[in-house]
Order: C-alpha cells, then structure tokens, then sequence
C-alpha cells in the first residue's frame, strides 16, 4: 500500500492597524492567526512516500467545529475538488485522484472565521489522508491551530 504523509499549515488575514485618514483597516497575513470575520488558508500537503502508487486519494478535512456552531465557513478550495459532506458542512471531502509513488500535491482551503468567535480562541482541525484499495487509513496530519486575533484600532 502507499505510504500517504499529511501536512498543513495555516494564513490567515489580521488586522495590524487602522488608517483613520482613510477609514479603513490594515490586513496582513500572519501564520497561525486570524481575526474574527476575516479569512483563514489552510495550505495542505499530499505526500506518497510510496512504494506503491495510491489510488483515489481523497483528503478528509475537520474543519473547527468548536467552540461555537460552525465558527468558520468553507469559501472555497484552490489545487483540488473539495465538497462539503451533505450532513456535516465542517467535513470536507478533497479528491486528488491518482497518486504515483513518489509524487507531491499541495492546495490550498479557504474558510472565513465567523465575526463573533471570541479574540484567542484556538480553532483546531485535521487532514487525513484516505485511499481506496487498502485496508489502513494513514495517519492525519498534526492540528493546525492557528488563533483568533485580537483586532487593534
């Protein structure tokens, strides 16, 4: 069977300052943070360590679904097809296909971060790596757990 590795990282937008002459605030992106009502990209990474070739390869994405109902909503996915599950919109189901030993495939997850989730909060989720043809799921990646910004004007 194929050896699949997960990892992931986390961007997210954050307001570092507000320009009063023009009313407007300043957004950075800042690894592992995010302020609230801003978007989030989860930038994941498909690795088959082989040494055989994985078939259907599907990344299975829990998106943070605590502390609040749904505090961020998938937007899009760019590098994959990506759908929300029909009963749990925070499991996303992202097809790559076919993998040779060997190969590498990187996409990225954008989510907006409901306004109301609470300054410090950690949004926690995973990526696992499945494939049809064998019995073992690998192992998911590491959490990604990038916190919610405190927004400074």
């Amino acid at each position: 069977a194929a050896d699949m590795g997960v990892s992931k990282r986390a961007v997210g937008q954050v307001v570092t300052a507000y320009n009063a002459p023009f009313h407007q605030f300043i957004v950075t992106d800042v690894a592992n943070q995010v302020t609230a009502g801003k978007v989030l990209r989860y930038q994941i990474q498909v690795q088959n360590n082989g040494p055989s070739d994985g078939r259907n390869v599907t990344i299975q994405e829990n998106l943070p679904a605590a502390p609040v109902p749904g505090p961020v909503t998938f937007l899009r996915a760019d590098g994959a097809s990506c759908r929300p599950d029909s009963v749990n919109q925070q499991l996303l189901f992202c097809d790559l296909g076919d993998m040779v030993a060997g190969a590498r495939e990187t996409f990225d997850l954008y989510v907006l971060v409901d306004p109301s989730v609470p300054t410090g909060t950690l949004l926690t989720n995973t990526a696992t790596a499945l494939q049809s043809g064998s019995n073992v799921v690998p192992p998911g990646a590491s959490p990604s757990m990038p916190t919610v910004a405190r927004t400074s004007r």
